[in-house]
């Protein structure tokens, strides 16, 4: 809650003599309120764009986490491990773990990815999202080893 306090001044007076104020105090309200929100926008978007990507870069990342994800799922069905429609991912992840055992630390990023984004978060830098499309890469190595070797790199 915000109190403006002032000090005695003198009253403004209208045409006929009645106090006049320059603004109400709903109306101050509602533009502290604006300036507030708009600030903290400004804020928001000089972070985002300090770490390295904007509101929309950050939604096209988090639409590209989306198609690695599904594309994994097509990969690890191929392999005979589908995902049922009633698994959460990270009740899959243990499929995934099994359809590709050389590559449970990039399964475990790419997953938990879209896991946050499904849920509403954002990718905040293009670090991370590099760091998903490697990961992405080295899944998809050892998936088309699996595929044309028909058998896994598992040691």
């Amino acid at each position: 809650v915000l109190y403006l306090r002032t000090k005695s001044a003198p009253k403004l007076t209208g045409l006929m003599g009645e106090p006049e104020a320059l603004l109400s105090t709903d109306e101050l309200l509602k533009q502290m309120l604006a300036s507030a929100r708009k600030n903290a926008q400004d804020l928001l978007d000089r972070l985002a764009q300090g770490l390295g990507l904007r509101r929309d870069a950050r939604r096209l990342a988090a639409q590209r986490i989306r198609a690695i994800y599904a594309d994994l799922l097509d990969l690890a069905a191929r392999l005979k491990f589908p995902r049922w429609p009633q698994q959460t991912p990270l009740e899959y992840l243990p499929e995934l773990e099994k359809a590709f055992p050389e590559s449970r630390a990039e399964l475990w990023l790419i997953t938990r990815a879209y896991q946050r984004i499904r849920y509403g978060e954002l990718p905040e830098t293009q670090a991370e999202i590099t760091a998903i499309e490697d990961a992405w890469k080295q899944v998809q190595a050892e998936g088309r080893g699996i595929l044309v070797n028909g058998s896994s790199f598992r040691k």
